[in-house]
């Protein structure tokens, strides 16, 4: 799907895929992505009064940069609409659709969530630690529910890069 997104010169669509599926943020999210959180290599995103830090893996936060750099971004959201207000979790569908239907392939294997599945797949084949997984995907409890063992944000960042090297 990167492949065709590619090969029809969608970068900022390469790119957005490439977003969710490295980091497994969800499409609501895409908005806070900003050309401050490609230089810091992180998000802090903040959802029911809780805040979880998004790392960025090192390639996909360089080529967030050179993204910003290439389109003459200093400051604000990465993705925009056609007005330049941040990309809306519609907008983000729709984008992930059009390319769905470039690649010949169903709906249903390109959304948002489908991506986010995908990352934590990736993530349990490289460590079974659920809680850290939990965090980065937005959930609340599990660790304390459970009671697995948690790891630190430092284990959690070098696992990340791990995946994507």
């Amino acid at each position: 799907m990167l492949e065709s997104a590619e090969a029809h010169r969608a970068p900022e669509t390469a790119l957005l895929l490439r977003l969710i599926a490295q980091t497994g943020v969800r499409a609501s999210e895409v908005r806070h992505f900003t050309v401050e959180a490609a230089r810091q290599g992180y998000v802090d995103l903040i959802r029911d009064r809780q805040t979880r830090r998004v790392p960025l893996p090192e390639a996909l936060a360089r080529d967030l940069r050179d993204f910003a750099s290439e389109r003459g971004l200093t400051a604000g959201a990465l993705f925009t609409d056609r007005r330049g207000n941040p990309m809306s979790r519609q907008s983000v569908r729709q984008r992930l659709k059009r390319l769905a239907g470039k690649a010949r392939l169903p709906d249903a294997k390109v959304n948002a969530t489908a991506l986010r599945n995908h990352y934590a797949e990736n993530y349990l084949s490289q460590s079974a630690d659920i809680p850290a997984l939990s965090a980065r995907l937005g959930y609340l409890g599990i660790s304390e529910r459970f009671g697995y063992p948690v790891t630190s944000e430092a284990e959690r960042a070098a696992n990340l890069n791990s995946l994507y090297d």
